[in-house]
């Protein structure tokens, strides 16, 4: 009775490491090139609202050491402004145009390109989600990464092309985050989603809890018991840190190899 009671604890203390350790499973499944569903159960992102109507002007534009590049999401956008213009106009989503007025706009990437990437920061300590447009001139290619916060105002910045020929860039805008990160930033800019792991933990002690207050009432009411006996199952209990102690002791024991004595006992 007591090894099963080792099991349980030793499997309970596996789970919980399992589901907090991993989240390599993350996904934003492309609904259109403006929007996904994110596989964890956390709704759609939908940049839609961020999108500019005029066909004329990109919704994001930001001079860059002589360049300018405008992204606009959803839409293509043919981008003309310094006698520019990009290639494949009604399919551009980022577009490198000359600041000094005689260049001509290139496309860093297609608005059909565009494919959704959705991973876990752990510095951050919540999910994020790319998204990166093919399909420029030549090799080009952008990566917009999308920062989700607790405001509806956008805030766009080009970071660097590294490496030649991707260029990458930050969007920020409660937009950015899928439906029930909206949620929970609107109640919160610092709100994290609790994890899988720590509902476990969180479920198990509350229910440690109340197996003591119940079975301290039942021992003290029902069996008239006092002092020690008090306690339900204390002999379990009073034995449970022996027992863990010799599950950890066995474990070092078969993990640990012993270095050959180079004398033989005589």
């Amino acid at each position: 009775r007591n090894r099963m009671a080792l099991h349980a604890v030793v499997l309970f203390v596996a789970l919980s490491c399992g589901m907090t350790s991993t989240r390599a499973d993350l996904d934003c499944k492309k609904l259109s090139s403006c929007s996904c569903q994110m596989n964890d159960g956390t709704g759609t992102i939908d940049l839609s609202p961020l999108a500019s109507k005029n066909k004329d002007q990109a919704a994001f534009v930001q001079p860059v050491e002589g360049y300018v590049y405008t992204y606009n999401p959803c839409t293509g956008v043919d981008y003309n402004q310094a006698n520019g213009t990009c290639q494949a106009k009604d399919n551009v989503a980022v577009c490198q145009v000359f600041d000094t007025g005689k260049g001509k706009g290139v496309s860093c990437g297609a608005q059909s390109e565009a494919a959704f990437n959705a991973y876990y920061d752990n510095e951050a300590g919540e999910t994020k989600v790319n998204v990166t447009y093919q399909g420029g001139e030549g090799t080009r290619l952008a990566t917009v990464i999308l920062v989700c916060t607790g405001t509806e105002d956008p805030d766009f910045k080009f970071i660097a092309e590294d490496p030649p020929g991707h260029y990458n860039m930050v969007l920020s805008s409660s937009h950015c985050c899928s439906s029930g990160q909206h949620i929970r930033k609107k109640h919160s800019h610092n709100s994290m989603a609790i994890s899988g792991g720590s509902i476990l933990v969180i479920l198990f002690f509350s229910l440690l809890v109340v197996y003591f207050v119940a079975g301290v009432l039942f021992q003290k009411y029902r069996r008239e018991a006092s002092g020690k006996e008090l306690i339900p199952n204390y002999a379990f209990w009073s034995s449970l840190p022996g027992l863990i102690k010799d599950g950890v002791l066995f474990v070092f024991r078969k993990c640990r190899k012993e270095k050959p004595s180079g004398y033989e006992a005589l």
